[in-house]
């Protein structure tokens, strides 16, 4: 997560002007490594006690699958508790498109 600065109200722009640029800096870094990411990794517990055993500080939003397999229900922290959003997540699929095709490697006599 970016680390932004505190802007001082009681300050003048001059000084204050290289804080707004590193906050605004740090934001499209972490905006850039967003627009990176291709999945998002939600894991698998038995109960929501385990989830808490697991994740001691969850942050708000989290998300986690509770079943003994996929799809599962989808449970969502509130602050307080994890809460069931109502939907199921965690259909298994594997990317293919990054690997190599038959036509690419040939036969196998090759």
């Amino acid at each position: 997560m970016a680390n932004v600065s505190k802007i001082e109200v009681d300050s003048d722009w001059g000084k204050e002007a290289p804080k707004l640029n590193a906050n605004f800096n740090a934001v499209n870094v972490e905006l850039a490594n967003l627009k990176n990411t291709r999945a998002i990794k939600i894991p698998l517990f038995s109960s929501t006690s385990e989830a808490s055993q697991n994740i001691p500080s969850p942050y708000f939003g989290q998300m986690v699958l509770i079943g003994s397999s996929i799809p599962a229900p989808v449970y969502k922290w509130n602050g307080s508790s994890w809460a069931n959003t109502g939907s199921t997540g965690g259909n298994a699929t594997v990317p293919l498109s990054d690997y190599l095709t038959f036509d690419v490697l040939g036969t196998i006599d090759d």
